[in-house]
């Protein structure tokens, strides 16, 4: 399948020096035709689309603490915070 390909394209670009801009644009791909299997109108689409996102996780560039860790989030989620729009 394309989502195999893509795999392997970005399992071959990890191995090479300075790939991450690579790396992000594959996986930005495969989230692109994620999104596409989502918005079909056949459950199978969207139970594939799934399974892609489970297969996904997994391989994605992990986030930095440091972003998680921001001077302004040091409160957690308030009452206040959580106003639905």
């Amino acid at each position: 399948s394309l989502s195999a390909v893509i795999k392997w394209l970005r399992y071959l670009a990890s191995r090479l020096p300075n790939s991450d801009r690579a790396c992000r644009d594959l996986d930005e791909l495969r989230l692109k035709m994620i999104l596409r299997l989502l918005q079909t109108n056949s459950f199978s689409g969207k139970m594939n689309a799934l399974n892609e996102v489970h297969k996904l996780l997994p391989s994605l560039i992990p986030i930095h603490r440091s972003t998680l860790n921001r001077s302004d989030d040091s409160e957690g989620l308030t009452p206040e915070k959580f106003i639905v729009n």
